[in-house]
């Protein structure tokens, strides 16, 4: 999954026109990728649904959808009244989602957006997807840190993984279970069960990530 951090350019009529659930003219935004070689890419998006996401201290997210496939969409999202911040944040051909939840699982008093998708598998493409307010200053992807080797050896927390997860919220927490397998299981007969693991939000100097949860 191709995840693109882009740079939004919005003109000044776009912002003239009222809030991104109203409709009018046409709203062009103009996003330049950070991968080298990209071209610069124009697309008109006030056709496709929009859904504004209110926060607690005034300012919103909002996510614009555009179809990718049956069973794929692209996932615009911004903000609203960060000062100064006007990026946008791309998930790039993500499954259809099945739930948004605005949380604050690290109670640090900055909310974020998280994105549950589902897929036309049951269990076998489901993810989540993140977005946090950075001391309402700006606004940061959240994401999941790379695994280490101790991570899938024998006895890692991902030892037996094969994919299959399924994500939730619960009690303040991304909530994440997978079957686990022995070699020469059968897809549909894991014989370790299953495993579950918490996740909150840790932010480090590289940005923001999914913490697994003690």
């Amino acid at each position: 999954m191709i995840k693109y951090f882009l740079t939004l350019a919005i003109f000044f009529s776009y912002f003239s026109s009222g809030l991104p659930g109203q409709t009018g003219a046409s709203v062009f935004i103009q996003t330049i990728s950070n991968i080298a070689g990209m071209d610069t890419i124009k697309e008109d998006l006030s056709t496709y649904p929009r859904t504004e996401y209110l926060l607690k201290n005034g300012k919103s997210f909002v996510i614009v959808l555009t179809p990718e496939s049956d069973y794929l969409v692209n996932s615009y999202i911004f903000g609203i009244g960060f000062p100064g911040f006007q990026d946008t944040i791309l998930f790039d051909e993500i499954e259809l989602i099945d739930t948004v939840a605005i949380a604050d699982i690290n109670q640090d008093g900055y909310e974020e957006l998280y994105i549950f998708t589902r897929g036309f598998s049951p269990g076998a493409y489901d993810h989540v997807f993140g977005v946090t307010s950075d001391e309402d200053k700006s606004y940061k992807e959240i994401n999941f840190a790379a695994l280490k080797p101790a991570d899938v050896t024998e006895g890692g927390i991902f030892d037996g993984y094969q994919g299959q997860d399924v994500y939730t919220m619960e009690n303040n927490l991304i909530k994440r279970i997978f079957p686990v397998y022995k070699a020469g299981d059968f897809y549909n007969s894991p014989s370790r069960g299953f495993r579950t693991l918490y996740y909150t939000l840790e932010k480090t100097d590289s940005g923001f990530f999914f913490k697994l949860k003690n």
